[in-house]
């Protein structure tokens, strides 16, 4: 694992991200650099023995549900039927949901699940900020978190994936759900969704302070925290349920549709492959994403930062950036809190802190 810890780490909250009320608290302030000296440094990363030497690590292992592995599960002869892919929304007295599903003809299935607020005449809650993200050209862009189905507008959050198999019951198809990850709304450059980044912010902490996967160890740790899946077979969901061809979430059917994201179509070991993976952090927008995961920042003012000169550690030393960005709440906070904060990623680390008589002072790691 990595061994680059030398910066102070603070506990910071998790924010929960909540999609029609936004709130922005403030960070705890820099630790007061000591001003007698100063020197830049270059950090240096140690990776273990398993990140040089040959490893016989499968990812396969997780990234491919392999049926025969688990325990009491059969084939149902009903599946091949059952092959390709369903979209619909799903309503009740309580939520609204998208649901997009893939099934396919060894009985494992990929779900995609959101929930919705209906955006009408009927709403009296004002829509949320928009969310923002860096362009190719480090300008500040923003995008509203809306989606259009059946000529209707809807906001939405979170989303959530699902992997499991259908097992036959009561002469129909239930779902067992073998593992799930939450997926941050991760923006890419061009404002548009990237699900497998997003999934690598959602996923919790694996023993390290940071979630940058950036050595062998850490994507094989990554990939066993998140993609283990259940080798019993779990009771499967009532409310999901395949009948005479006919997918009911719910007792409301979802129909077959080609209308479903690509990253439900595309096999996994593609798009968490280790080279693409071990590419996380390759703008700043990218550390503007991950911020984004811990902080509200929809209504900051946000700049890429290109000269890393007045950029130090709490203990005196100037840093040599990759990538940076400062963020200003520029519509909420009081001027005697108007601070202007910053995050930066360098040697595998989003670290963030706070301005300090024109110098960022960085006083932990997220």
């Amino acid at each position: 694992m990595k061994t680059r810890r030398w910066i102070t780490l603070l506990t910071t909250g998790i924010l929960a991200t909540t999609l029609l009320i936004a709130c922005s608290p403030k960070q705890e302030s820099a630790e007061q650099p000591s001003m007698d000296s100063s020197s830049e440094v270059s950090i240096s990363t140690s990776e273990s023995s398993s990140d040089t030497e040959q490893s016989s690590f499968n990812a396969d292992d997780y990234l491919t549900i392999d049926t025969s592995k688990i325990t009491d599960f059969e084939l149902s002869p009903m599946v091949k039927s059952a092959v390709g892919t369903y979209s619909g929304v799903v309503a009740n007295s309580w939520s609204t949901k998208e649901y997009q599903v893939k099934i396919n003809e060894d009985g494992t299935y990929f779900m995609l699940s959101r929930e919705l607020f209906p955006r009408d005449e009927e709403t009296i809650l004002p829509k949320a900020d928009p969310r923002p993200y860096l362009d190719s050209s480090n300008r500040q862009q923003s995008k509203q978190l809306e989606t259009t189905i059946d000529g209707k507008l809807y906001e939405f959050s979170d989303f959530h994936f699902t992997r499991g198999v259908l097992v036959e019951k009561y002469g129909q198809l239930y779902f067992a759900p073998l593992n799930d990850q939450d997926i941050f709304p991760y923006l890419d450059q061009n404002g548009n969704l990237d699900f497998v980044k997003g999934i690598l912010v959602s996923t919790l902490s694996y023993g390290t302070y940071d979630r940058v996967i950036d050595t062998t160890s850490d994507y094989e740790i990554f990939l066993t925290k998140t993609f283990d899946y259940s080798k019993t077979l779990p009771d499967p969901s009532p409310y999901f349920v395949i009948d005479s061809g006919k997918l009911t979430i719910d007792k409301v059917e979802v129909p077959k549709s080609s209308n479903v994201d690509s990253f439900l179509t595309t096999n996994l070991n593609n798009s968490f492959a280790k080279e693409k993976i071990l590419k996380q952090i390759e703008s700043a927008n990218d550390v503007l994403q991950f911020a984004r995961s811990k902080v509200p920042i929809d209504t900051y003012t946000i700049k890429a930062l290109s000269d890393f000169s007045d950029v130090y550690t709490s203990d005196n030393q100037r840093i040599n950036a990759k990538y940076a960005v400062t963020l200003k709440d520029e519509k909420h906070t009081l001027t005697a809190y108007d601070e202007t904060e910053i995050y930066v990623y360098y040697e595998g680390t989003i670290y963030y802190g706070k301005e300090l008589n024109g110098k960022f002072v960085l006083d932990g790691a997220i």
